[in-house]
């Protein structure tokens, strides 16, 4: 049951957020990864993930963006100039959504998007420095205070350290449903992503119930022991299972994925001393992954650690953004130093063209990986 819930609610995101509406929690959208949603907490709000809906029709977007914008953006916009703005009290975006900000608030002032939801643009300094946290403090309070007049509540420290204690709760339980997931076949790849992108749409307590139900649940399965263990690459956070169900169907079992919306969700806790504002500054700060986390080392510091390690057979490297690839050269070279196996697809898992081609890539690279072994 665990399990079934937790798909259901990664395959209906707003489901809960409609249980929250109805019960008089104001909820608060989120586009982008890395938004404190302690803050919303703190402030009596549901934070709720808004992720592009693939195939949905966008009038409203499509009406003021370009035909070649991504159809991400149109499905991002249509869904913040919905004509029914009082589900979502307000939305808060974060990089890389500044350029669809300015885009609603343009709308917005030339009276174009009359019912548009009120926006709130969100953005921490990538550079791990102190002048980084410094600033990310700054912005938390800017933050808090938004979300508190809007939800009319007052953001207190008190209120801040509750939130921090439920959200750590479920960090604890995702490291420990992620360690599993490596330890012992138990789940396939696309099931386990999605039970993990489940976070982004429940409650954080109601979330940690269900994940610590579906890890009680799980048991071996003597199938996927007998499949090449994977560690996905993704060139950005994945909103889909398309790129997993794509390598599995080619007889891979994905194990781990260098994405903060997958096996990197939930690295370390808030630090529960201190300010807390503060605490949460240098959270979210520290946890910048993909190419906005400067320098470099940083940015690599989890690749580097999980690559190598035995329970890794290889890494299949996702490029489903058409820019990626600068940091790709100098990550192959350091898999080919420890001997690991990679392989690099430019295509994208969500369309059909894209989803056979991953699937055949990673066909014929399985192949290879069991002829090498024998």
């Amino acid at each position: 049951m665990s399990l079934k819930h937790l798909l259901e609610t990664y395959h209906d995101p707003l489901r809960a957020a409609r249980s929250g509406h109805d019960a008089g929690l104001p909820m608060i959208g989120c586009i982008g990864v890395g938004i404190p949603e302690e803050v919303i907490l703190a402030a009596g709000g549901l934070p709720v993930a808004i992720i592009p809906q693939a195939g949905a029709a966008t009038p409203i977007a499509d009406a003021f963006m370009d035909p070649g914008e991504q159809a991400e953006l149109r499905s991002l916009l249509e869904q913040i100039a919905q004509p029914s703005p009082d589900f979502m009290a307000l939305a808060v975006l974060n990089a890389p959504y500044g350029g669809l900000a300015e885009t609603i608030e343009d709308l917005r002032r030339a009276t174009l998007l009359p019912n548009a939801v009120a926006i709130h643009y969100f953005e921490l300094q990538a550079e791990q420095s102190d002048a980084s946290r410094r600033y990310a403090a700054d912005r938390i309070r800017a933050l808090a205070s938004r979300i508190g007049a809007v939800t009319g509540q007052q953001v207190t420290d008190d209120k801040l350290r509750e939130a921090i204690a439920v959200t750590n709760l479920r960090r604890q339980a995702l490291r420990r449903f992620n360690a599993a997931r490596r330890t012992t076949p138990l789940i396939s790849g696309t099931e386990a992503f999605q039970a993990i992108g489940a976070a982004r749409f429940l409650p954080p307590a109601a979330f940690t119930h269900a994940l610590e139900g579906l890890l009680a649940s799980l048991r071996p399965d003597k199938r996927l022991s007998e499949q090449s263990r994977i560690l996905l690459v993704p060139s950005d956070p994945l909103t889909h299972p398309h790129a997993h169900r794509a390598i599995e169907a080619a007889g891979a079992l994905v194990i781990a994925e260098d994405d903060p919306l997958g096996a990197r969700c939930a690295e370390v806790d808030i630090r529960r001393e201190g300010d807390p504002v503060q605490a949460i500054a240098d959270h979210y700060v520290e946890a910048i992954a993909g190419a906005r986390s400067f320098p470099a080392a940083h940015r690599l510091r989890w690749f580097h650690a999980q690559a190598v390690k035995p329970d890794i057979d290889a890494v299949i490297f996702y490029g489903q953004n058409s820019r990626y690839g600068w940091d790709h050269p100098a990550m192959r070279q350091f898999l080919e130093s420890h001997g690991k196996p990679s392989l690099f697809i430019h295509a994208d898992a969500r369309n059909a063209a894209g989803f056979a081609q991953v699937e055949s890539a990673t066909r014929a690279f399985i192949a290879d990986l069991s002829d090498q072994a024998q």
